[in-house]
């Protein structure tokens, strides 16, 4: 719900403002960039752009679900200790 009033807030602020946002400007560096590709023989470049993205990209979401996967697992470590201590208390 969040994230659904954030794009709606975000597309009304592009669609009523004359000022430029973010998503904006990155598509008008894409148009400029793939003009320039199509322009030119700069081909090899876009393939090597386009991997490295992609590479990039790999890299940060498999660096983000490990670091989730340790996050996680440490919460879990401390509930259960701390459920222990609580089940040792209230037996004694």
């Amino acid at each position: 719900a969040i994230l659904s009033g954030y794009h709606i807030s975000l597309q009304w602020k592009e669609s009523n403002s004359g000022n430029k946002t973010w998503r904006q400007y990155q598509a008008d560096t894409r148009e400029d960039w793939s003009r320039h590709v199509r322009e030119t023989e700069g081909w090899l470049y876009a393939i090597q752009t386009l991997r490295n993205a992609i590479t990039a990209q790999t890299f940060l979401a498999s660096t983000v679900l490990s670091l989730l996967t340790l996050i996680t697992g440490r919460i879990w470590d401390i509930l259960r200790n701390e459920t222990d201590v609580w089940q040792a208390r209230l037996l004694t």
